[in-house]
This record gives structure tokens, sequence and C-alpha cells, in this order.
């Protein structure tokens, strides 16, 4: 009687959800989003996950649906010959459905195998920011101004080609990927050496006061830092150790796509960090003149990696291995800028030359 109860609850459960993905793939497809066999793909996607997964597990799929159709409205106009070129429109098909939604589905069938939806759930939200960050990155990076490069090759290819990437569509698919894995950022706030507030400040007064009191000790520590370390550069420019330490760094700082001349900014940045070494940074970037290319890759460079000696040493009482930490972190900040410079060329001399000039 159990076994039977239990088939006949899984009955309805399964005919519920193919119920509700019915009606989410008709509207999909009476608004375009969806060609039929797509309507058909999202019916069979849909099935398992609202069945098994619930609410949660609905509210992902039907969100990353309903954004990701909206987003292929945008720019309609403009992205129209790409579509053509990718004989791919604004309508998803089959192929896209089950290559977006299909291994979310297998999780959805492991959890209901399983009687386990908390154990495949993290399998599920992976795919399905996999699935957003490769669909928001197609949309948004069809309308880059700049043309997409071969993520093989690394050449141009034609805009709307499949495997064309650029670096606003980049952007795109990490800003996504990050906003649907990470659940942090709920933990309270402490920065540099002031003492955390051990009480939560009551009325807009003693938040006032504690907000200008954490400001002041702010600057304090920044001014102890940055002043002597802004003293001890301008005394090696004087003795001519910076244009030696460029010279040592060329090799470096080319495949990177930053010229020599960057090697102070960059060293600056991993030794102290973006705030203790925003001055050194933004003082660098005035007196060089740098391009918005290089701009970018170095700041690109330091967000990946920066302050390599304190934010190693933190771990060190904790027992950790800090070796192939910080080699981590130098890859994958290398591995970072190598590509979008490699996807973002050089300008030529003269307009370089023009983007420096002032005026």
């Amino acid at each position: 009687m159990t076994r039977v109860g239990r088939t006949g609850d899984l009955v309805a459960r399964v005919a519920l959800g193919a119920g509700l993905a019915g009606v989410v793939a008709v509207a999909g497809w009476r608004r375009g989003a969806l060609t039929a066999d797509g309507a058909a793909a999202a019916v069979a996607v849909g099935t398992p996950v609202f069945a098994v997964g619930g609410g949660r597990w609905a509210a992902v799929l039907v969100g990353f649906f309903t954004l990701s159709s909206a987003l292929s409205q945008v720019g309609r106009e403009r992205k129209a010959p790409m579509a053509a070129v990718a004989s791919k429109g604004s309508r998803r098909d089959a192929g896209q459905v089950l290559a977006n939604g299909g291994v979310a589905a297998g999780a959805a069938v492991v959890a209901g195998i399983t009687g386990k939806p908390e154990v495949a759930f993290p399998a599920y939200l992976g795919a399905m920011a996999a699935a957003t960050s490769d669909t928001w990155a197609t949309e948004i990076g069809m309308l880059s101004r700049r043309p997409p490069r071969s993520i093989v090759t690394l050449r141009r290819v034609r805009p709307g080609m499949s495997g064309g990437v650029t670096p606003l569509g980049l952007a795109a698919a990490a800003g996504l990927a990050v906003a649907r894995l990470w659940d942090g950022g709920g933990e309270r706030a402490r920065y540099g050496l002031a003492a955390p507030v051990a009480e939560e400040p009551s009325g807009w007064g003693e938040a006032l006061l504690a907000a200008l009191r954490a400001a002041a000790e702010g600057v304090a520590q920044l001014a102890l830092i940055v002043f002597p370390v802004m003293l001890l550069i301008q005394a090696l420019k004087d003795l001519g150790a910076l244009d030696r330490f460029a010279a040592l760094m060329r090799p470096l700082m080319r495949p990177l796509g930053i010229a020599p001349r960057g090697a102070v900014t960059v060293a600056g940045g991993l030794v102290f960090g973006l705030a203790f070494g925003a001055g050194i940074i933004l003082e660098q970037a005035r007196e060089q003149r740098f391009s918005r290319r290089e701009i970018t890759l170095i700041a690109l460079f330091l967000c990946a990696c920066h302050a390599v000696i304190e934010d190693t040493l933190i771990f060190v009482p904790l027992g950790i291995d800090v070796l192939p930490l910080l080699v981590i972190r130098l890859l994958s900040a290398i591995a970072l800028v190598f590509l979008i410079a490699r996807l973002w060329p050089e300008v030529e001399r003269g307009e370089e030359h023009d983007e420096r000039s002032p005026g």
C-alpha cells in the first residue's frame, strides 16, 4: 500500500511538473522566444525540475528562461545580421534548450532517484550558472563594438559566429557566474587595523559618528603607509632605480600587453594591495599617461592578484601551504590578462599618441 501511495504521489508530481513546464513552454512559443521543437524540449527539461526540485529549482529555471529571452530582444535590430550569420535567431530551438538545460534536468532526475534534492542542487545550480553565463555572454557580446575573436585561434571572426568572444561578453559571463554561484556578502566588513564595532549603533546620530570615526581611522592608516612609500618611490625615481627596474621587468610585461613603464604600478599593487597601493597606482597612472588599454590590463591583473605578501601571510597561522595559493593567484592573473590582451589588440602608434596627448 505504501509503495502504491508513493507511486501515485510521484505520478501526480510528474503530471503537475509537466503541466507547469507546458504552460511556460507554450507561453515562450507564443511570444516568439521558442520554436515548436524548442517548446517540446523545454517541457522535457522542465518536467523533472518542476516535479522533483520544487519552488527553489523552478525559480532558477524560470528566471533563466525569462531573463535570457528578454535579453535576446535588446538590440534586436543590431543583432539581426549576426543571427543570420549564426543561422539562429532569437527563438531558441530544441538543440539550444537541451544544451542549456540538459545537465540541469539530469541533476533533477538524479535528485528524484536518490530522494535527496539538496545533494543534487549544487550540480543543478552550477549547470544553470554555466548556461546563464554562456547565454548572457552571447547576447551582450553581440552588442560589443569590438569584433569578436575565436576562443580557439584568437583570430577575428564575424559577429555571431560560434566560438567568438569579446571582452564585453566575457565580462558578462564572469559577472553572471559570480552572481549565481556566490552566496556570500552577508558578513560584517572589517578593514585595516580598525577594531570592529562592539555594538550596533542605534539611531542616525550614533551611526554618523561611527562612520566618521571609521573614515578618520582609515585615512590615518592610509597616510601612515602611503606617504612614506610615495617618498621612497620619488627617491628611487631620482636615483634612476625605477628605470632600471622597468628594464628588468620588460620580458614579463610584454606578454601581458603592458608597457615596461607599467612595472612600478604592477609591483606597487602586488606588494601593497589596491587600497594602500592606491597612491602609487594613481601617481604612476598620471605620470606615465597609460593608454586606456594599458590601464585596463593593469587593473585586471591587480584585481586578480594583489597584496600578495599580506594576503598570503594571513593563511600561515592556519597551517596552510601558502606557496600553491600564491602560485594559483599569479597564474590566474597572468592567464586572464594574457587572454584579454590577445582579444584587445593594440591601437596604432599614432592613435595611442593622440590618446595620451593632452587636449
